[in-house]
């Protein structure tokens, strides 16, 4: 909604007005406008910044005075809402403490929405493999799968096996595993995207 009526993210204002974005400390938690979902439980979470506020002021005003063009379409993707949009290799949340995919880095980070070139996953620190038949995904090639993504006929979820659909559908497949498996079908979970 708050989209709709004209305000920004309030981390866009972080520069110049740097009260509508709270530190991650704050006990009032972020206002709706954060980038990334909260869980509502905080005293700001029902209420837009200062920024968000004047934002759609500046909306409502326009409308108010007739003129036209004041709603745009967007086009663009967004890093951080944890859609693999174009132009985002992964997208694994708004924060470190988001991310929870240990082959991305988050829009927090000096390379938002990017494969990192190694990933640590416990004591291992293993190199991410970016050439793959889906080249905008990836596989950890050292035996420990991060995503193992596969262009071949649609692999169905419930059963597991190929359809004879014949478009060419990436699938992510979470798996862990001392090798790479050589069909889609022996993979034990699958996730289309």
């Amino acid at each position: 909604m708050g989209h709709n009526l004209g305000a920004k993210h309030d981390d866009d204002f972080k520069e110049e007005t740097p009260a509508c974005l709270p530190s991650v400390d704050d006990p009032k938690g972020n206002y709706i406008m954060f980038a990334s979902a909260t869980g509502g439980d905080k005293e700001n979470n029902n209420k837009f910044s200062v920024c968000s506020v004047n934002s759609i002021a500046r909306l409502l005003h326009q409308v108010l005075k007739s003129e036209s063009n004041c709603f745009f379409t967007s086009n663009g993707s967004f890093c951080g809402n944890r859609l693999t949009e174009e132009g985002e290799q992964c997208d694994c949340g708004f924060t470190r403490e988001d991310c929870d995919d240990v082959c991305c880095y988050p829009k927090d980070s000096k390379e938002p929405c990017k494969l990192k070139k190694f990933a640590n996953v416990g004591n291992t620190t293993v190199k991410v493999d970016l050439h793959f038949p889906c080249p905008d995904y990836l596989t950890i090639v050292t035996g420990i799968l991060c995503r193992f993504v596969v262009r071949q006929p649609r692999v169905s979820a419930v059963r597991r096996s190929a359809s004879t659909e014949t478009r060419s559908t990436c699938v992510e497949v979470l798996v862990s595993a001392t090798r790479l498996p050589t069909a889609p079908a022996a993979v034990p979970s699958v996730r289309l995207l």
